[in-house]
């Protein structure tokens, strides 16, 4: 309670807003497929936004100047064609750009896709994990993957976040820790307990400047590395653990796969973690952040690049919302009153850093 009421004292006042630099034209009409759930977001060197959809299975594309170019991809199981849905867990998929190439994980197929910058397909890879599922996936270079895994089949399930090349062999391994987010309701393994708000391991790769963010939000911390493994940086900050409040729980409460899956049980912390996010800003500094699971409410501070926490954030995205962070640059998936999803590159305001 003494830290709670000093980060209120230290950022009365100090709020800082994210205000849209540019925001992504609206699909037309015409366009035989729309947004229904955007994931995943890159960029390539001349600022066109790339943004991965699970639910329609397809990449949209955006001049710099927010003007909606194309579409490309569609379910199925052939070359260059989108699964998603993983075997354990929800949908599953990320795109990266290097270069001139994009490559989107598909988590369905297990299989790495290449493409070119105007969509057309190239070629692709299989990638087989250790085991498990891959919670985060990014390529660093065309032949090293960071990937955030959580082994369920180990005797103590665990979460690791390292770098992988194409034939899945380990090449570092940054952070590796118990798999808190579940258990098995008895010996038999008949159902599972999820620990709903349990701290959990994060990354991030940040291709602007080429580090790796990698945290477990147990901790109000989280280290900045070079591909290599070499430490840049650790930066602390004066994080608070929110209470779990019963709004918290009505909410995960409150989704249909929960309503109906009675393999499925539900157990609550009294706090949250002390983040869920850590997305860089240019070069600039940090948003740090917790992220409700349905109603994408973002609460969090904005640090500098040095540590030093400049105020506080909120954000309140909507349903199927989400924040976003790609090359140094943060965007807003946001739905409107009319159930539209809105896409807006933003940037942090508030006193001089």
């Amino acid at each position: 309670m003494t830290l709670f009421l000093a980060l209120i004292s230290v950022f009365a006042g100090q709020n800082v807003d994210l205000v849209a630099e540019r925001t992504l034209q609206a699909i037309p009409d015409s366009n035989p497929v729309f947004l229904q759930g955007p994931s995943d977001v890159a960029v390539d060197a001349n600022n066109r936004v790339y943004v991965l959809d699970l639910r329609s299975t397809t990449v949209f594309v955006w001049e710099a100047n927010g003007n909606f170019i194309r579409h490309f991809g569609h379910e199925g199981q052939g070359p260059g064609e989108f699964s998603f849905q993983a075997n354990m867990g929800g949908r599953q998929g990320y795109i990266n750009i290097i270069n001139d190439d994009i490559y989107v994980y598909d988590g369905g197929n297990r299989v790495v896709n290449r493409f070119s910058l105007d969509g057309i397909y190239q070629d692709s890879y299989r990638f087989n994990l250790p085991n498990g599922r891959a919670e985060q996936f990014r390529m660093i270079r065309p032949d090293q993957l960071l990937i955030f895994n959580s082994s369920y089949t180990a005797e103590e399930p665990f979460r690791q976040i390292a770098t992988y090349d194409k034939a899945g062999e380990s090449l570092k391994s940054y952070i590796k820790a118990p798999d808190k987010t579940w258990r098995y309701e008895n010996s038999s393994r008949s159902g599972v307990i999820l620990h709903i708000y349990a701290a959990s391991l994060f990354m991030h790769y940040n291709s602007a400047n080429d580090t790796l963010l990698i945290g477990n939000s147990e901790e109000p911390m989280f280290r900045v590395y070079k591909p290599d493994g070499s430490l840049v940086t650790e930066i602390r900050l004066p994080l608070v653990q929110a209470e779990v409040t019963q709004d918290d729980i009505d909410e995960f409460e409150g989704q249909q796969w929960i309503k109906t899956n009675s393999f499925f049980k539900t157990e609550y912390p009294e706090s949250k973690s002390f983040y869920d996010k850590v997305l860089p800003v240019a070069d600039n500094g940090y948003l740090v952040f917790t992220e409700s699971p349905v109603a994408a409410r973002c609460q969090g501070l904005y640090a500098r690049a040095d540590g030093k926490a400049v105020g506080r954030f909120s954000a309140d995205l909507g349903e199927g919302g989400t924040l976003l962070g790609t090359h140094g640059q943060v965007f807003t998936i946001a739905v409107d009153e009319e159930g539209e999803f809105v896409i807006s590159e933003v940037t942090p305001k508030s006193a001089s850093i």
